[in-house]
């Protein structure tokens, strides 16, 4: 709603005069303003860390960088408290690391950024220009921004080879790992079914409410909104206007990578000239247009809706009453996941400004233009139903099915456990039993595999569930039984027949890739300690108010 109006704002002469003046007072200003402030931390701190002080641009910026300059939208609790403890560990650290004179000089930035193709001419030149456009297009960020994410992330990089150059793995640890990849196997293996080794299991309606009671957020009703929404389609507003010179410049210098020869046998990359793809960046240019069209329609209208002075806003019928060519729909209560009929082109985006609406706010109360791919959509909160559990009675359809699946599950589980156990016993007894031998009273047909090794076969039909007895083989003594393993249609019991040495050659090949995996394993947990250990050390404050403290001002 706000970019709507803004959008509206930003062509008014007037204002932007306005804004140029309080910006120059603000400037003349600034250190008597923030002084003058009556808040707790009047100097804006969030935190403090090493006895200094946390900006809230800081900590913005680090979450934002420890996302990689792609910032997720709508996270779990879970999700924003893990972010913001990395991105305290990563204030802490680059703290410390400028105490120490551990930054990475300007310089070493730029040569980065200037070998990167990405910011390069079709000739292989860096571009300023194009660097400038595609950090701001595609990241959303200024260069400043950009090259601050890069150095610091140099400095970072730094820090964590430090500290994998202080990483030692030992040679056995190496062997034992190589010769789990690279050493034959050879094992027999049942298949137990589901429909033959599950006891009858009838529930009684006491356990089902219990079933219920124990998983009640399985039952769980999910928050549900219904808006009234106008579409306005992207056909009403083809425009004939052609795209300018500037314009598929732009396009094309943006684009550059959809346009190169793939066949070209040159080693600097070759591609197709503005000339040549003219005509195709006409036509994507001109959808765009359409939709910039249809996009300035819709916020028009959501503009129309708002009230700006003295004049007071229309409801939402009193401007379609207005206009003859604007319908709206109503549509079902629906819920932040699921689908809503009508409008399934604008997909997740609907439902994301529909649960952001605030009822009763003048202008907060309609949403900004949200754009699908056949229209754009202006929606209206209509009514909302707060997430609730139901009681037993309302959903015992749904509950009695899974709570007859559960238990039976649990019973063919307990079963598959009892036989497993009884031959494990007698294979103790008699380690040159076979499979098909311990289990024979059970009817149950045991299959032989022919050697193969882990690394040959994973992913592979070269043995039937090769996967999974590949990760109990290197576990195994020859004679031993595993332990039940669940797959999609049983569980298997897989006893190791033989084990022998992988060729030498494999071994050889192996090592330095086990050698790497296992120092990068290793350096990423010490470097995680390390954060957690300098975090601790930098007597690490947190001064925001929690908000329920704040609501009970």
């Amino acid at each position: 709603m706000l970019i709507s109006k803004f959008n509206k704002m930003i062509r008014n002469k007037f204002i932007w005069g306005a804004v140029a003046f309080i910006v120059c007072i603000s400037f003349v200003f600034s250190y008597s303003a923030v002084s003058s402030g009556c808040s707790k931390n009047p100097a804006g701190a969030v935190a403090t860390l090493f006895g200094e002080d946390v900006k809230s641009i800081d900590l913005r910026l680090a979450m934002l960088f420890e996302q990689g300059l792609e910032p997720k939208r709508n996270m779990t609790d879970d999700e924003q408290e893990q972010l913001e403890d990395s991105a305290w560990k990563r204030l802490a650290v680059l703290k410390l690391a400028a105490d120490m004179e551990l930054v990475t000089p300007l310089h070493e930035v730029g040569t980065l950024i200037r070998q990167s193709p990405s910011f390069a001419t079709p000739e292989g030149a860096f571009s300023r220009e194009k660097y400038a456009r595609t950090v701001g297009t595609r990241l959303g960020v200024d260069t400043g921004t950009f090259e601050r994410f890069q150095q610091e992330n140099l400095t970072i990089e730094k820090l964590y080879s430090t500290m994998g150059s202080m990483v030692w793995t030992s040679p056995f640890e190496i062997n034992t790992k190589v010769r789990d990849l690279t050493d034959q196997f050879k094992m027999e293996y049942a298949l137990l079914d589901a429909k033959t080794f599950t006891p009858e299991t009838v529930l009684t309606n006491g356990e089902h409410e219990a079933f219920f009671a124990e998983n009640k957020e399985l039952f769980r009703e999910p928050k549900r909104v219904s808006v009234q929404y106008v579409a306005f389609p992207f056909t009403n507003y083809v425009t004939t206007n052609a795209p300018s010179d500037e314009q598929l410049s732009l396009y094309y210098d943006d684009h550059l990578d959809d346009f190169k020869v793939e066949d070209s046998t040159n080693i600097l990359a070759q591609y197709k000239t503005l000339n040549d793809v003219r005509d195709d960046i006409i036509a994507l240019l001109s959808d765009e247009l359409e939709i910039m069209a249809t996009r300035d329609a819709a916020e028009n209208f959501v503009y129309s809706l708002l009230p700006e002075g003295r004049r007071k806003a229309p409801s939402f019928e009193t401007r379609l009453a207005e206009d003859k060519t604007l319908k709206s729909v109503t549509t079902e209560p629906f819920g932040i996941d699921e689908s809503v009929s009508g409008v399934e082109d604008a997909g997740s985006k609907f439902n994301e400004a529909a649960f952001a609406l605030i009822p009763n706010d003048a202008t907060a109360k309609y949403s900004d233009v949200v754009l699908g791919t056949n229209a754009a959509y202006v929606l209206v909160f209509e009514s909302e139903k707060e997430s609730y559990i139901p009681d037993f009675e309302s959903v015992s359809d749904s509950v009695i099915p899974l709570a007859q699946a559960a238990a039976e599950r649990d019973a063919f589980i307990a079963s598959v456990d009892a036989i497993a156990e009884t031959a494990k016993t007698a294979a103790n007894a008699d380690t040159n039993a076979t499979l098909g031998a311990l289990l024979a009273s059970h009817k149950v047909e045991a299959n032989e595999t022919e050697y193969f090794s882990v690394f040959s076969s994973f992913g592979t039909n070269q043995v039937d569930h090769v996967d999974d007895l590949s990760s109990v083989a290197a576990k195994l003594a020859p004679g031993q039984i595993s332990s039940p393993i669940e797959v999609d249609d049983g569980v298997l019991l897989a006893r190791l027949i033989d084990r022998r040495a992988g060729t030498a050659q494999d071994s050889f090949a192996f090592t330095p890739q086990v050698r790497r995996t296992l120092a990068q394993y290793r350096s990423s947990q010490v470097f995680e300690a390390w954060r957690n250990y300098v975090l601790a050390q930098a007597n690490f404050t947190d001064l925001r108010t929690p908000i329920a403290d704040e609501e009970s001002l």
